[in-house]
């Protein structure tokens, strides 16, 4: 029987990795967000008056009730809350008002980010 040095296990065992890592790229490359976000509707919604982590909870659970909502994104220091759509979906100023109002805040501001990007903005 022959006796394996540390050194040779170690070469061989990275070598494996190495293999292993390679032959399974391909299948995580499928598993990247795919680039989708020119499809999917972007708002930003200014909210009044957020100002813990509870308030953010508060406004996120009445927005994410909204049909076609796919993420959501707040920033309780600017008072704002990123809204991404699904695809084909999109967000009324009036639907975004009611949540913001059910959750005891003031929505300040609504803007369809997606509209700035899309062909022809600069």
């Amino acid at each position: 029987m022959t006796k394996r040095t540390p050194m040779a296990y170690t070469r061989r065992k990275a070598l494996f990795s190495a293999t292993v890592v390679a032959a399974m790229a391909p299948l995580f490359a499928g598993a990247q967000t795919p680039d989708t976000d020119d499809e999917r509707p972007h708002y930003v919604l200014g909210v009044d008056g957020m100002a813990c982590p509870f308030c953010s909870f508060g406004v996120e659970k009445k927005l994410s009730a909204i049909e076609g909502v796919a993420e959501l994104e707040t920033s309780i220091l600017a008072g704002t809350v990123s809204v991404i759509m699904a695809p084909g979906k999109t967000l009324r100023e009036e639907e975004a008002r009611q949540a913001v109002e059910e959750a005891g805040f003031d929505l300040r501001d609504f803007k369809d980010i997606s509209a700035d990007d899309g062909p022809g903005a600069s």
